[in-house]
């Protein structure tokens, strides 16, 4: 088991290692739109960021620097819904926001299923909202599935049955 700054360093090794080959893949095969989005500086440290943020996501259900983050940042968004009148989204954000804390440690949140579950909006959202390429959208899931993949590998969860 790691600490806040361990799950960091391992997102940012494994986030790294994954970019590194991907646009190693790139060249290799032609694959030009692989290597057009990894050479964009901003879309890469995107990506390191959600790899980041999501390698802190499974410590939601216990008391540390992960949970305060992710609490912040969901009173944000819930403040945002208020003002804006979204009052339906408010709420649900509200009830799944305290989820992870009626569970035990590693319950719920330390599991592949779960991962898969909390990152797949990565892969519709932002083609829905923003338009963007098909691309783009799977890069985003891929990126905040590798940092929820690389805590549940430092935990010792991932290879479990």
């Amino acid at each position: 088991m790691s600490g806040f700054k361990g799950h960091i360093w391992g997102s940012l090794i494994l986030s790294g290692f994954i970019i590194y080959l991907l646009y190693f893949l790139g060249n290799m095969f032609q694959f030009e739109i692989i290597t057009k989005y990894i050479y964009s500086f901003e879309k890469m440290l995107t990506l390191v960021f959600l790899s980041v943020i999501f390698s802190l996501f499974p410590d939601i259900d216990t008391s540390s620097k992960g949970q305060k983050l992710f609490y912040f940042v969901f009173m944000l968004l819930d403040i945002y819904f208020v003002v804006k009148h979204k009052y339906r989204s408010a709420a649900l954000l509200g009830l799944f926001a305290f989820l992870p804390i009626l569970s035990k440690h590693r319950g719920w949140t330390h599991r592949k299923i779960t991962a898969i579950i909390i990152c797949s909006p990565f892969l519709i959202l932002p083609i829905y909202l923003q338009s963007i390429s098909y691309v783009e959208g799977v890069s985003y899931f891929f990126a905040a599935i590798t940092g929820y993949f690389s805590h549940l590998i430092i935990d010792g969860e991932f290879f479990k049955i």
